[in-house]
């Protein structure tokens, strides 16, 4: 099992990180704990732990969801090599790679201690474990196997014929018959006007890349209604796409909502796990990104902060749009004064 990390804890760690002198001494701290300071740690009331929520924008939509569609089933993946761009906007830069290997050995030996203290003679190695579901306390959930396995150096090497074959999508494509129906699906399902319609050319060059709500109504709405009945009842291979995809869009369903409660952060955290390790058997030539590990942490975040979605980067990013469009000349006074006179704005149409 995991053991999460304590805010006093972080930022002890942190203020020791501030305190050294020497840059050496810093990067070292850093690769240790994977902790730096920040001048909000000067802040009295904050938590680092508690008080920091994923994007669910990035985590979820154009991490977990992007990922499934251009990665795992390899819609739009030629677009993404086209551009030069990740599938799913991540990759590890040498910073992220040395605070990752330092926090993940430091989570995996604390699992290994936690269970060696609780369980008299366990002597299998961490990794050799396979987790079921949850331990007896539904904080702390228990990750499948292997999932503690995120090392930056498990991505396949460009060079190995291998990743090359798996590039190119000969591994996992959707049949030209299904591609159809999905394509027809999206041109005959009914949604408001409101509501952005994802490019009935899925898949194809010139759709280009998807925006977040793309992805939610595309997953949780188009493909909800084409893929039962592309998969059910079929072989047993469609049977476990078909259950992954069922985990996948609950927990969607559940981390997009406008309400929540503690037990359905613990039915997420549930179809979760499950998700998780269904994608390492379905697909075991791809290893783990960060986001399917940050996303771990959303059932203890939901019961800390209630529904996600409202606590979203939705409504900062038109804001960031529109500082992007102004002409500052390099002068940070200008954006202060935008920043300031758009905050206004939005004040004076709220109330």
């Amino acid at each position: 099992m995991w053991i999460y990390r304590d805010g006093n804890t972080v930022q002890n760690q942190a203020d020791k990180w501030h305190k050294k002198k020497w840059i050496s001494e810093k990067e070292a701290l850093a690769k240790q704990t994977g902790v730096q300071w920040t001048p909000m740690h000067d802040l009295q009331y904050w938590d680092p732990v508690m008080h920091v929520l994923l994007g669910l924008m990035h985590n979820w939509l154009e991490g977990i969801l992007a990922h499934q569609l251009c990665t795992l089933w390899g819609i739009g993946h030629k677009v993404s090599q086209t551009n030069n761009e990740d599938d799913s906007g991540e990759r590890f830069t040498d910073a992220d790679i040395s605070e990752s290997e330092s926090e993940l050995s430091g989570l995996e030996e604390e699992s290994r201690e936690h269970l060696c203290s609780t369980s008299t003679g366990l002597t299998e190695d961490l990794d050799s474990i396979m987790f079921d579901g949850f331990s007896g306390d539904e904080d702390t959930p228990t990750p499948p196997q292997n999932y503690l396995d995120l090392q930056p150096d498990n991505d396949p090497d460009d060079n190995d014929p291998d990743y090359q074959d798996i590039e190119s999508g000969e591994i996992f494509n959707f049949t030209d018959d299904e591609l159809k129906a999905i394509h027809l699906c999206m041109q005959e399902v009914s949604l408001p006007t409101w509501v952005a319609q994802p490019p009935i050319n899925l898949g194809k060059v010139s759709h280009g890349k998807l925006k977040a709500d793309e992805y939610l109504i595309l997953f949780t709405v188009i493909l909800s209604h084409i893929l039962p009945e592309l998969w059910w009842n079929k072989g047993d291979k469609e049977h476990q796409l078909f259950d992954s995809f069922y985990h996948l869009i609950t927990s969607t369903n559940i981390i997009c909502s406008l309400s929540t409660s503690d037990a359905e952060a613990y039915v997420y955290m549930e179809v979760y796990v499950k998700y998780c390790k269904s994608i390492q058997d379905l697909f075991p030539y791809y290893p783990s990104k960060p986001n399917h590990h940050y996303a771990m942490h959303n059932g203890k975040l939901l019961k800390f902060w209630g529904p996600l979605a409202t606590l979203s980067d939705f409504p900062g990013e038109p804001l960031n749009g529109l500082c992007q469009k102004v002409k500052t000349s390099h002068q940070t006074s200008k954006c202060l004064i935008i920043y300031h006179s758009t905050t206004k704005i939005d004040q004076v149409i709220n109330s």
